[in-house]
């Protein structure tokens, strides 16, 4: 029967225990450059390239990044960059008579010459009504595998209200498109 030295076992628990403290937030390797939005009626995709506004978002935050050990989705001055309201946690009061957008926020990666999708959510909001919803994909749907292999929040499958920023860059930007299309069929 081999022997393992101590050694070995030293550098196992060490990469063990490396892997289990391994925060989301490390993996923040890519910059959201680009934020398609689906509308279905009338059907168009919607790209928002504009740095002054990507910029603002992004989904390397929320439950399940931590730095110094504390969660950053509830602390007050670590707020920049959440589409989502973290710290009004999960609701169950949504309106299902929603407006239904599919969101994706796109990186640049290393090695390609286009960004790729790296998440994706649903917003919902009603128009003429404050305030919108977002839901993460649970298991079941075809994009909890592709987000959970970028970020795991552990709150999959939630609906959350959307951030006060997301409700006044992104929101009359949809709002718009719509009114544009309207005018034109």
């Amino acid at each position: 029967m081999p022997r393992f030295s101590h050694k070995w076992l030293i550098l196992s628990i060490g990469l063990a225990l490396g892997i289990a403290t391994y925060s989301p937030s490390v993996l923040a390797k890519c910059q959201t450059v680009r934020i398609d939005i689906e509308i279905e009626k009338p059907s168009r995709s919607l790209e928002i390239s504009d740095a002054a506004i990507v910029e603002m978002f992004n989904f390397w935050n929320g439950p399940g990044v931590r730095v110094n050990d504390k969660p950053v989705h509830l602390d007050p001055n670590r707020q920049q960059g959440h589409f989502i309201d973290w710290p009004a946690g999960p609701i169950t009061d949504f309106p299902a008579d929603g407006e239904s957008y599919a969101i994706s926020f796109l990186c640049d990666v290393e090695k390609t010459d286009h960004p790729r999708i790296m998440y994706e959510v649903d917003y919902v909001f009603r128009p003429g009504v404050d305030g919108g919803y977002i839901h993460l994909p649970g298991f079941g749907d075809d994009r909890y595998g592709p987000n959970v292999s970028t970020i795991v929040h552990d709150v999959e499958g939630m609906w959350f209200r959307s951030s006060a920023n997301w409700e006044q860059l992104i929101r009359p930007i949809i709002s718009n498109a719509i009114e544009i299309s309207d005018e034109t069929t």
